[in-house]
């Protein structure tokens, strides 16, 4: 089968001290630390046997995350842009659904001919973190795409626990083909649901909310946030005039480029502060990389009792204002990942009811063998999803 490979040099920068897990394992607990030159291509691999607890998984559709499109770019000693765990060689792909085609002999849930979306985390429900019920932070977590094979590919094998069974998407968007691409969008949300209603205890309904970015995760949080009931959702992306008018087809109420505002000399908080009458949002969600130009928006911008979900990923420190969240009892939420806490079936109910549709967002497909393309093309361009979709004409 074919499959979409990252291949590195293991070379750990001097001053980096490996951990004994990453000695062991031959893991990169930081992967920009460790992981050198690396380099995707497509290669022929067996097909995978499913384990007693595994099923194989034919592959409908992968997304192309940002996560990915890191994996391209290095730093000038040439180390991986990846910050977090990952052991290579591994097939790349974490947002994915697909058709069950062979269970193990301890598969029970699934069935052959099911379509299926997963959570990436495999979590080893052993460790304190499990325990505790915070498998997002498992200590012995692998994650499907980084250091277990995921799903840009014509196959993969994954265990039963992390399956959903989405196969009423059918009787939704009316074709396995359309099911299986929405299907794959699931992931990304999941991250979001995880954050704004798990970690964040979520917001009373007529509540304010802002988002401020309008990629996949931006434009999920404003799908949530309209279907969870918010009264007005204010949302600001960039420039791009494509990723504004899907934010607008998705529930944003007021879309706001920030270089327009910028260019206007007006603050993103003015805008809240005047939408919302002075009273600001109970809840912002973070869903950029440039956490030190939205941060202190929001912070201006807070309601009482006000909440801050961060989702996006910054490599530098992050400047806050304690005060603020003293004076206003507001709250800083961090968050990540999207396993557990019935999380998968609720955004699954929530598509299979029609109260949540974000197929408007897919842009674009591609067929296996253009795999690294549409990484590169998601990178230089500002439109929506991109996905893989090696089954299907495009």
């Amino acid at each position: 089968m074919r499959a979409l490979q990252i291949l590195a040099t293991w070379d750990p920068k001097k001053e980096y001290h490996l951990t004994d897990k990453e000695i062991a394992e031959k893991r990169a607990l930081k992967g920009n630390h460790i992981y050198r030159n690396p380099v995707l291509e497509m290669v022929e691999k067996e097909m995978p046997k499913p384990k007693d607890d595994e099923v194989l998984v034919k592959i409908g559709a992968c997304g192309v995350c940002g996560s990915d499109i890191e994996l391209l770019f290095n730093d000038d000693e040439g180390y991986t842009n990846w910050t977090s765990q990952c052991k290579w060689p591994c097939t790349i792909g974490h947002e994915f659904a697909g058709e069950v085609i062979e269970c193990g002999k301890d598969v029970k849930y699934l069935q052959n001919g099911d379509l299926i979306t997963l959570e990436n985390t495999v979590w080893c429900g052993n460790c304190m973190s499990c325990r505790m019920g915070m498998f997002n932070h498992c200590e012995n977590l692998d994650e499907i795409g980084f250091t277990a094979d995921g799903g840009f590919a014509e196959y993969a094998v994954v265990k039963e626990k992390n399956c959903y069974r989405i196969n009423d998407f059918i009787n939704v968007f009316g074709s396995k083909e359309q099911a299986l691409k929405v299907g794959a969008l699931t992931e990304p949300v999941a991250v979001v649901y995880n954050g704004m209603f798990i970690r964040a205890g979520g917001f009373l309904p007529g509540s304010n909310v802002v988002v401020f970015g309008c990629g996949m995760i931006g434009l999920a949080a404003i799908a949530l946030a309209k279907t969870a009931g918010a009264a007005k959702v204010i949302a600001f992306g960039g420039s791009s005039e494509y990723r504004l008018k899907l934010a607008q087809k998705v529930g944003a109420d007021y879309v706001f480029s920030t270089a327009a505002l910028k260019r206007e000399g007006c603050r993103p908080a003015d805008v809240i502060m005047e939408i919302t009458e002075h009273r600001g949002a109970s809840m912002m969600v973070e869903a950029t990389e440039h956490l030190n130009a939205t941060i202190p928006e929001m912070e201006d911008s807070l309601a009482v009792g006000g909440k801050i979900v961060q989702i996006g990923f910054s490599a530098t420190k992050t400047n806050i204002s304690s005060t603020k969240y003293q004076k206003c009892a507001a709250s800083y939420i961090g968050t990540n990942g999207n396993a557990g806490h019935n999380i998968y079936p609720m955004i699954i109910n929530l598509v299979t009811s029609g109260r949540l549709d974000l197929s408007p967002v897919i842009s674009r497909c591609y067929d296996i063998d253009h795999a690294i393309d549409a990484i590169k093309d998601s990178k230089k361009t500002s439109e929506g999803k991109f996905l893989v979709t090696p089954f299907f004409n495009q």
